[in-house]
């Protein structure tokens, strides 16, 4: 069927402005969403950065971990690296030598202190683990891009099964089940509770020195 040319020369500018509104609302829709996002607290990462124009490139030292916990630093140091380098951002290099600043960092503590307790026999419901970090980013020359000498990450654990909360989503990540909690003794459950614990404050303290020294908050 052959259709009137004036037909067809109607509908490619109608197909031409339809799609002229879309990409203009669309800009105007990823703007709302944006200031909403703000509005509310939030932060979208890896889009920019606080950092000069003259720093691209990031050597991220060996975390020092002046605990007696083993492997803290270890941890710490794949999970920096991991974190600087998913946004492509900044470039991690293998030496000091190559980068055009160094992030040195340290773990000065890990406590655990008794958050919850019952009123009846004083026992330990729940504790609070912390960890006090040092972190700074260093140019070459000395100069200083960020610093934080008493960064604190804390996050609570159970110390009983009664303080297990079984549906939460900390709960669902452990690898226990519910049925362990009726067999494993209270050694065991405080043990793996603080090493999930553990976790997150290696995840969480990567993220914030991450957000802190390198990210551009919208």
């Amino acid at each position: 069927m052959n259709l009137p040319g004036n037909f067809i020369s109607q509908t490619t500018a109608f197909c031409r402005l339809a799609n002229k509104c879309f990409v203009r609302h669309s800009h105007f829709l990823a703007l709302l969403f944006a200031v909403l996002l703000s509005s509310c607290g939030y932060t979208l990462q890896g889009g920019g950065t606080v950092l000069p124009d003259d720093v691209k490139k990031i050597y991220v030292n060996f975390v020092e971990n002046n605990t007696t916990e083993p492997a803290l630093g270890v941890r710490l140091t794949q999970e920096l690296k991991a974190r600087f380098s998913r946004y492509g951002v900044v470039e991690i290099v293998d030496s000091a030598q190559e980068a055009d600043a160094t992030l040195d960092t340290a773990i000065t503590s890990v406590t655990s202190s008794a958050s919850s307790v019952t009123g009846r026999t004083s026992l330990e419901l729940q504790n609070l683990l912390v960890m006090t970090i040092s972190s700074r980013l260093a140019k070459k020359d000395g100069s200083i891009l960020w610093r934080n000498e008493n960064l604190q990450i804390t996050r609570p654990f159970a110390n009983v099964s009664d303080a297990v909360v079984a549906s939460s989503s900390e709960f669902a990540t452990s690898g226990i089940s519910s049925s362990d909690l009726t067999t494993l003794g209270n050694r065991e459950l405080v043990r793996s509770q603080q090493a999930q614990a553990q976790q997150y404050l290696i995840q969480e303290a990567a993220k914030t020195i991450y957000l802190s020294s390198v990210a551009e908050s919208f």
